[in-house]
């Protein structure tokens, strides 16, 4: 990916204009209960928004296409007093707050602006953000809730009743399709999730070159060699883990299409040691999400914590022994 694309420049860029008339009505109906006043004009007779600067923009997560924000932005606004000598103008600032929603699919659509206030950092959340990127924001502490969220979608009967997950099943059921494909001359590429229709590259071993595919949106590619290089739940773990990718990170890949018109997809090869938290890409957050919450899906904490205590419950019964 090549890290250019940001959520901030493009919805400044399509929306920016309304924003600020929306924020102009705002200070034109509120002025009176706003603590707009100045030493030249304690309590202005009018207000009107000169411009508006922005400062930042916070995404926040949401099912679906949506994406709910708030834009962070100071008003700069004119302050008129009105008296029988002579008209006193001044200028204040307010920060505010823009609390919107945009559905992204493979373009921007349905913008609404859900509320407008005066700013407070204390309003910020916390949980659900996302990256100027679209990189969801996730803590070590939510894994097992992110993997709790997906059964509870997808495959809800495994947080009953202890089971093997059935894989391709919940694949299925988030409506994407397995191919077993091989994806580098090594093994080195275990799988990958195509986001958008594209061209795919592959090794055939029987001619011993590259070759290529059309691959449709949502298809998982899992090199059939990891049942032979590694084991079944390998195999497994690859397919929950393009999973993860499709429904934590699909919205990054929709973003970059729109701004960028590249990165189509994304491969996951076989990597050696760990990255430093400080120093981790893009990519490489959205693989530690993946590589986090796959094994949590397969093995649930809560199914799980139920078997163990039965076994461990029924280890620590005394025997009796017939003499």
């Amino acid at each position: 990916m090549n890290g250019t694309t940001s959520f901030t420049a493009a919805v400044w860029e399509i929306y920016g204009g309304e924003v600020e008339r929306i924020a102009g009505i705002y200070i034109d109906k509120n002025y009176t209960r706003l603590d707009l006043g100045t030493y030249r004009i304690p309590n202005p007779d009018d207000a009107a928004l000169s411009r508006l600067s922005l400062k930042r923009i916070y995404p926040y997560d949401t099912p679906g296409n949506k994406i709910d924000f708030d834009i962070i932005a100071i008003a700069h606004i004119d302050l008129y007093r009105f008296s029988y000598d002579e008209p006193v103008e001044d200028r204040a600032e307010e920060w505010l707050r823009v609390s919107c929603e945009v559905e992204l699919d493979g373009g921007f659509y349905s913008f609404c602006i859900k509320g407008i206030a005066v700013y407070n950092s204390r309003h910020n959340r916390r949980r659900g953000k996302l990256t100027d990127t679209l990189v969801p924001v996730i803590y070590a502490d939510e894994l097992e809730k992110n993997a709790e969220a997906l059964l509870r979608e997808y495959y809800p009967e495994a947080l009953k009743t202890p089971q093997k997950i059935d894989v391709r099943l919940f694949a299925e059921r988030m409506g994407l399709v397995i191919e077993d494909t091989h994806l580098s001359r090594s093994g080195t590429v275990f799988g990958g999730i195509i986001f958008n229709d594209s061209t795919v590259d592959y090794f055939d071993h029987e001619y011993n070159c590259y070759e290529t595919f059309d691959a449709n949106a949502g298809t998982i590619l899992v090199d059939p060699e990891i049942y032979f290089l590694r084991t079944l739940g390998s195999w497994n773990n690859t397919v929950i883990h393009e999973c993860v990718h499709w429904k934590r990170h699909k919205k990054v890949f929709d973003l970059e299409k729109l701004c960028a018109g590249g990165a189509d997809r994304i491969l996951c090869r076989v990597a050696e040691g760990t990255e430093n938290e400080q120093e981790r890409s893009q990519t490489g957050w959205m693989e530690w999400h993946a590589n986090s919450i796959a094994p949590r899906v397969l093995m649930p904490r809560r199914t799980f914590q139920h078997m163990a205590d039965k076994y461990i419950g029924a280890a620590e019964k005394p025997k009796l022994w017939l003499n």
